[in-house]
């Protein structure tokens, strides 16, 4: 009774409140959220509301009363405790040799895939300073799960979250700038195996029970390898252009190869440019950001 919802909905409120004066120097505090210090003052209060309620004011009672305060309340709340045991766990599953050597075979499609979706236009985060970007966005993140077929009934935008932030390291400047919102490429590893890890403990004790280096290596050949076909797909980017140019001379090439009188991999100069010269690969060509003039170089080499 001492503590009661409409006063954690004041508590809310009052927690969120900044100096109008100083709002212009927090760039990104949320203004009807809490960021990290807010919500740790929220906690400070409902502690003192909850066992500190003693009807009068409450400054001039001795440290050690709020020091009990707030020690009951996380006790009683166990606040946070089952996301830091998670975190543990993965890490302790995670860094390790064999988690290691899967990451690094499937290097090649990763670094392309984490590069297209870090990039400006799927990040919809506030730009403070004008810079190349190096971070994935969470709406990187949630387009990347999206491309890759992860994110269904099972496995949901919520669940995503929750491995978003397993993933990232603790940050000091959460006011200045969006880098706690944001991974850079080694918390995106560790965010691919928190996925995973997710992923397994909702389908459970058996499939939770395996190594997460052969978890890794099942999602990685099946929901990431999803995720760089996309790329190529769009073309938006230098490693999905290049993912279908690849395509389109492979393509060529068969064709070529089949027409040749020959059929041994040889093909004449003149069945060369007339394939090039062709509106339909010079447009295809163009989707790949492949100008008339550097068509016309490939043409007369």
């Amino acid at each position: 009774q001492s503590c009661k919802g409409s006063d954690c909905d004041c508590i809310f409120v009052a927690s969120n409140v900044v100096d109008r004066n100083r709002r212009a120097d927090f760039n990104i505090l949320p203004q009807r959220a809490l960021s990290r210090f807010q919500f740790l003052e929220a906690v400070v209060r409902i502690s003192i509301r909850r066992f500190l309620n003693t009807g009068g004011p409450t400054r001039d009672l001795p440290p050690s009363l709020y020091r009990h305060a707030i020690s009951s309340m996380l006790q009683i709340s166990n606040l946070g405790a089952d996301l830091v045991k998670l975190r543990d766990d993965l890490h302790e599953e995670l860094f390790t040799e064999n988690c290691d050597k899967m990451f690094a075979e499937y290097e090649e499609i990763l670094r392309p895939i984490f590069n297209h979706f870090k990039s400006d236009k799927n990040n919809n985060v506030v730009k403070i300073k004008k810079h190349k970007k190096k971070t994935l966005s969470y709406s990187g993140w949630i387009q990347l799960l999206k491309a890759g077929q992860v994110i269904d009934e099972d496995f949901t935008v919520q669940s995503a979250g929750h491995a978003f932030a397993l993933a990232r390291e603790l940050r000091t400047d959460e006011i200045s700038n969006t880098r706690h919102m944001e991974l850079s490429w080694s918390e995106f590893l560790v965010a691919i195996a928190a996925v995973v890890k997710l992923m397994a403990l909702a389908e459970g004790e058996e499939t939770a029970s395996i190594a997460l280096a052969d978890l890794l290596d099942d999602f990685l050949t099946t929901h990431m390898q999803e995720a760089f076909d996309s790329l190529g797909k769009s073309g938006k980017t230098a490693e999905g252009e290049y993912v279908q140019l690849q395509g389109l001379l492979a393509r060529l090439y068969a064709e070529l190869n089949t027409k040749s009188s020959t059929g041994h991999g040889k093909v004449s100069l003149r069945m060369f440019h007339q394939c090039f010269e062709r509106p339909s690969t010079k447009l295809e060509l163009s989707k790949c950001r492949l100008s008339q003039a550097e068509v016309a170089v490939v043409c007369s080499t």
